[in-house]
């Protein structure tokens, strides 16, 4: 008996989903990508499986589209925040979320292109609002930093740090070494 839950769609119904999806067509190939490698996955995982074994009317070919749709939408949004398509690319690959997402992707990016890497990183940090003290701050802890998470935190400290010291009256250069000492402090 042949399974009805498990059978690819055509490009041509790709193509149609995608566009009722009203985005820039240039992504196409990207989620039909995207799509054929979800499948492949969630086929290998359910290649045994019955049609009388799936919940809720779920399909292989269904959960394989709802994947590359929101593996696309991430990589849109990336994009939205003024990345380019490798650092998007490599988000949507990061299994991570949150600061864990960002610093695995920012360590794979360096290892290609550091230059690269660097601008990306000051393009996600002008994406978190702060002042330019935090961003100071921030892109130096991924520097000096092998934590994974908490980069966020301490670069707000650092900066509050900063900006408490010159309203005390203090210098500069005095301001920066104490925001240095809380950087260099581990938790």
């Amino acid at each position: 008996m042949i399974s009805r839950k498990k059978n690819r769609h055509t490009e041509e119904e790709l193509k149609v989903f995608f566009n009722e999806k009203n985005i820039d067509k240039k992504y196409f190939f990207k989620f039909l990508d995207n799509y054929k490698i979800c499948f492949d996955e969630l086929f290998e995982e359910h290649k045994d499986w019955k049609d009388d074994e799936f919940e809720n009317g779920d399909s292989v070919q269904d959960m394989a589209l709802d994947v590359a749709m929101m593996r696309l939408v991430v990589f849109l949004e990336e994009i939205a925040k003024g990345h380019g398509e490798e650092w998007a690319q490599i988000i949507v690959d990061q299994s991570e979320e949150g600061e864990r997402a960002i610093y695995f992707s920012y360590h794979n990016l360096i290892k290609k292109n550091y230059e690269l890497a660097k601008k990306e990183l000051l393009i996600h940090c002008k994406t978190l609002g702060e002042d330019e003290y935090f961003e100071k701050y921030y892109l130096y802890l991924f520097e000096i930093q092998t934590d994974i998470i908490g980069r966020v935190e301490k670069a707000l400290d650092c900066s509050d740090i900063f900006k408490n010291e010159l309203v005390n009256g203090k210098s500069k250069e005095y301001a920066h070494q104490c925001a240095l000492i809380c950087a260099n402090r581990n938790y």
